[in-house]
């Protein structure tokens, strides 16, 4: 009684405290949040654009932490203080060190080069080979190479094949039409070449990119063409041999990070391991073997998938909330997003720039902070329903509302209220960064990441483990093993071949800075993350949207 007594009295004295704050302050959130700005800045400097709107933007933003504190609460101010800039110049150096990397070593004219393959794929034009463990000439390089070679050539390659080319080597430009060249950088694509031979001068030995090439191999000989363009897109992000317009249907449909090795694909096979943990057999297993065995596993998937910067976004996220679950600390799911984009940003700074990083984890912090209150409305609009067909449930005395049981139909709308509410808080937080990256919006996507989003998740594991019995096994066999995936997906794809996604689709809107500001601090203010009074925050949501309003209109008369 003393210890619940207890209890109660730390929580009142918690909320007396956060009065005193206009937020409650995240220190890991808050420090990637000054990490990004610091990196944005030594973008800035990067291009030549003056990071002068700096002397603006940095006391707003720091303003919140002297929000009514008294004097008892300056040194933690300082602190706190210290922590952002600290994050702020970490950003600014970090970037600054990773584009100077980028630009080393500078090779450029004709040269011989070798090196080994680690991807290649078929373009309308060109045989495009990416080369890592370079020797340019006779100096052996840092970083990668993609070489553009004829199409003929791409019979005698096969992936962690030693290859020497002969041809026009170019750098590649840390800016390009005035923007970052983030995708490039974050890659560590550093050198272009265009060839017109390449010779096979050994095999090397790399366990990823075996399994990856017997990956392959297996699911082309034993699945039709499109199953299987799909299945190795899905599995290993290699959307190259997909039909074109099969493609931008999908695209246009709104789920194409489908076909991107991401959150989805790893989410789902560290789901599969937490599952498989929990089975009976394997319950008793010590939670710190279920974690390295879970790591080792994502890993290894995240080497056969090249460690793409979408791929090693999602392991570093699955395994912060792996290692928070291991030690006790349970954070809240902002600090897990604000840690995991820590680590992913200091490993490659310039994937701020890229759109696949920006989606991700925006629609993780949306995730965060709408799917809980859209499912309590999901609940609350069952309530009213069943309350208005089948009347007010009469509860036993003592019993609150909360704690009675919904029917069979309530807990299925429940549920389908819980999924929901992540598609739509997602697709609220994605959609201004949608609309400037790719210049629309599916209005299909609603609809259809509900409908494929699951049925990918549950059917990944499984496909994944199809696959690679059919790659272990000899290949005859890949046939036989591979015939019920390939009829899942036939009958899945069926849906692209009839519709025409791109009928319904908002587009040609233009955004800029201020209404990515207004928009995303709209929708900030909608939280309870604040503490200040209703009515001031429904005035700064109302000013907001109307700022949005008026700035979009300003762009696009």
């Amino acid at each position: 009684m003393n210890f619940s007594r207890n209890a109660q009295l730390n929580k009142l004295a918690e909320k007396r405290a956060g009065e005193d704050r206009l937020f409650n302050f995240r220190p890991v959130l808050f420090f990637a949040i000054f990490l990004c700005l610091g990196i944005v800045v030594g973008g800035y400097i990067l291009t030549g654009i003056s990071p002068l709107w700096l002397l603006v933007v940095l006391p707003v933003l720091s303003f919140p932490f002297f929000f009514c504190q008294s004097k008892a609460q300056v040194g933690r101010v300082l602190t706190v203080l210290c922590t952002l800039l600290l994050g702020f110049l970490v950003g600014v150096f970090s970037f600054t060190l990773q584009t100077d990397s980028f630009s080393q070593g500078v090779c450029e004219g004709e040269y011989f080069v070798r090196g080994r393959v680690v991807d290649c794929y078929e373009t309308d034009n060109n045989f495009v080979v990416e080369l890592d463990s370079l020797r340019i000439g006779e100096t052996k390089t840092r970083g990668k190479l993609v070489a553009y070679l004829p199409i003929s050539i791409g019979d005698s390659i096969t992936l962690s094949d030693k290859v020497l080319i002969y041809g026009k080597v170019q750098n590649t430009e840390r800016v390009y039409e005035g923007k970052i060249n983030a995708y490039k950088i974050a890659n560590n694509h550093r050198f272009r070449l265009d060839g017109e031979e390449c010779s096979v001068v050994g095999s090397a030995t790399n366990p990823f990119l075996f399994v990856r090439e017997r990956i392959e191999n297996a699911v082309r000989r034993g699945m039709d063409e499109t199953p299987a363009s799909v299945t190795l897109a899905v599995l290993l992000g290699d959307t190259s041999l997909i039909d074109e317009g099969l493609l931008e249907n999908v695209r246009r449909g709104g789920i194409a990070h489908i076909f991107a090795v991401s959150g989805l694909h790893v989410g789902a096979l560290y789901g599969f391991c937490l599952w498989l943990f929990k089975r009976e057999r394997l319950q008793k297993t010590p939670k710190w073997l279920q974690f390295v065995l879970t790591f080792l596993l994502l890993v290894f998937y995240g080497g056969v998938c090249g460690y793409s910067s979408s791929v090693m976004r999602a392991i570093v996220m699955c395994l912060t909330l792996g290692a928070f679950n291991l030690l006790g600390l349970h954070r809240d799911l902002l600090e897990s997003i604000g840690f995991a984009g820590i680590i992913v940003l200091l490993l490659s700074p310039a994937s701020l720039f890229t759109i696949g990083f920006q989606l991700s984890f925006v629609a993780c912090i949306g995730i965060a902070l709408f799917s809980r209150p859209i499912s309590k409305g999901f609940a609350w609009i069952g309530d009213k329903i069943s309350n208005l067909y089948y009347g007010k449930v009469e509860l036993p005395e003592g019993m609150k509302e909360d704690s009675h049981p919904p029917s069979v139909a309530g807990r299925i709308w429940r549920a389908c209220g819980s999924f929901l509410s992540v598609t739509i808080s997602a697709q609220i937080f994605t959609a201004p960064l949608q609309l400037y990256a790719f210049g629309y919006i599916s209005g299909w996507s609603v609809l259809l990441n509900c409908l494929f989003v699951p049925i990918v998740s549950v059917l990944f594991s499984v496909l994944l483990l199809f696959v690679v019995v059919a790659s272990i096994c000899p290949l005859a066999f890949s046939v036989a093993i591979l015939y019920a995936p390939s009829v899942v997906w036939s009958t899945l794809l069926l849906v692209f071949e009839i519709a025409d996604f791109s009928s319904f689709a908002i587009e040609g809107i233009a955004l800029n800075f201020g209404a990515f500001v207004c928009y995303y601090g709209a929708f900030l203010f909608c939280t309870d993350k604040w503490n200040m009074k209703k009515g001031t925050r429904i005035f700064l949501i109302a000013l907001l949207f109307v700022a949005f309003a008026i700035t979009v209109f300003a762009l696009n008369r």
